[in-house]
């Protein structure tokens, strides 16, 4: 396994973290980045993307949406 997919795991589970205790708390902002987070952490995982790289596909997607 690539360093760069595992570091997306890792990211994957902190963002899942981060929103699932923004929802307990009520913080929204919290579970914003945590999605976002999270998104960045499959996309690092499964393309191999590296973390600069995926922030900027995240960018684009939410540009077009």
């Amino acid at each position: 396994m690539h360093h760069d997919r595992i570091g997306g795991r890792w990211k994957e589970f902190k963002g899942q973290a981060r929103e699932n205790w923004g929802r307990v708390t009520g913080n929204q902002n919290h579970v914003e980045q945590g999605q976002r987070e999270r998104h960045a952490g499959k996309l690092q995982r499964k393309h191999g993307a590296y973390e600069d790289e995926a922030r900027e596909q995240i960018r684009e997607l939410q540009s077009r949406y």
